[in-house]
């Protein structure tokens, strides 16, 4: 499990060399509601995060500084993996985010 929270973390953070190293080579990644802001969120917390053999999920907010809209987005993130293998690599994440004034 502490591989979806660090994926999520990294998506959060814009760490794109360890979203890399997770995923397949052309992941299909579907995205569900605003665009996140440009700017990098200050604070990620990862508030559950689940498996069960090639599935996977986590939820948690991104807070922003203060004066960027939204101030708070809640996210959650469905994995699918290739394998059931602890080495396996992510083929597909669909990304649901809801914003909070």
């Amino acid at each position: 499990m502490a591989l979806v929270a660090d994926l999520a973390i990294a998506w959060a953070s814009g760490n794109q060399d360890t979203l890399e190293q997770s995923l397949v080579d052309a992941p299909s990644w579907h995205h569900f509601g605003p665009d996140l802001p440009a700017v990098a969120p200050t604070h990620a917390v990862v508030l559950g995060a689940i498996n069960h053999g090639r599935s996977a999920s986590c939820d948690g907010y991104l807070d922003f500084a203060e004066g960027v809209q939204p101030q708070r987005a809640r996210f959650s993130h469905v994995f699918t993996f290739t394998s059931m293998v602890k080495t396996a690599k992510v083929k597909e994440i669909r990304t649901y985010l809801v914003e909070e004034s």
